[in-house]
């Protein structure tokens, strides 16, 4: 009896340290570029191409293609009632660009901000765009 109790309890205790905070994806981080995440925002996914192509937004068409390396993360709020307005994450993110001397390239207040920074002599381009719980960043 008193064994059944015992992991009824430590399975009740598990289920709620799962629920309390989300976990980021394995070999998951935050980039460099970016280190003030979100708060109650996690990382589902992430994803390294040593070369590839990303079609950065502009504010009107067309997109502006990059060939490169590319890094993509994806981070998800933990409840839908803590999202951050689209106007407070393209800020947070228009302003880490900023920050590090990046020069802001667009910028959609309720969608998106990417921008360039010079990173080892090379520039490099990075994108935070937000929708329904998620953000997006590449790099």
């Amino acid at each position: 009896m008193n064994t059944k109790r015992a992991i009824l309890a430590a399975a009740i205790l598990s289920l709620v340290a799962v629920s309390v905070g989300a976990q980021d994806a394995p070999g998951c981080k935050d980039d460099p570029l970016f280190p003030n995440r979100m708060p109650n925002y996690s990382i589902t996914k992430c994803e390294t191409n040593d070369f590839d192509s990303y079609d950065f937004f502009t504010v009107k068409p067309p997109k502006k293609r990059v060939e490169c390396e590319v890094t993509r993360i994806t981070y998800r709020v933990d409840k839908r009632e803590n999202e951050r307005s689209a106007l407070e994450i393209v800020r947070n993110y228009e302003n880490a660009l900023k920050k590090i001397g990046g020069k802001i390239q667009n910028v959609n207040e309720q969608l998106f901000v990417n921008g360039t920074v010079v990173v080892g002599g090379k520039e490099t381009w990075a994108e935070a765009h937000k929708g329904n719980g998620l953000i997006w960043i590449t790099i």
